[in-house]
């Protein structure tokens, strides 16, 4: 099999694992192995659970799951070296999701307050914001993790 068919069949490997619910485990491994040559990302363990939560969140046939799904899995990476990370493995097309939700995450994740939020987005913080979204506030109030407000 030549280079071009291999770069071809991982790109397209990806892709298939992307469209699968439950396949981060898989992704992980793959990207581990070298399976996945293309897709040059680190994936620390925090990112498995941002993957989770992104599949959580989303009905199990919604369309275009692939595009948040890999945005999870890209989220840790510069936002200037995406474009490059995308091309590479094949899954260009995806960019303009992928930017704009890592973009938004990159400037929302270390809020921890309302008025952080208000702060980073400049105007009054949206009261309909699911707490889910609200980065650090389940957290703040988890009791199994033994902290409190």
């Amino acid at each position: 099999m030549g280079e071009g068919q291999y770069v071809h069949e991982s790109n397209r490997f990806l892709r298939r694992l992307l469209s699968q619910r439950g396949s981060y485990p898989i992704i992980a491994a793959a990207a581990a192995s070298g399976q996945l040559p293309h897709f040059p990302v680190t994936l620390f363990d925090h990112v498995g659970e941002v993957y989770r939560r992104v599949e959580t969140a989303a009905d199990h046939d919604v369309a275009g799951i692939e595009e948040p799904r890999l945005a999870a899995l890209v989220h840790e990476e510069p936002q200037e070296s995406l474009p490059k990370v995308l091309r590479s493995a094949g899954v260009f097309d995806f960019a303009p999701t992928v930017m704009a939700v890592t973009g938004r995450f990159g400037r929302i994740w270390k809020v921890r307050t309302e008025r952080d939020l208000r702060e980073r987005r400049g105007q009054p913080a949206t009261p309909h914001l699911d707490p889910s979204l609200r980065v650090g506030a389940r957290r703040a109030s988890d009791p199994r993790d033994g902290t409190s407000r």
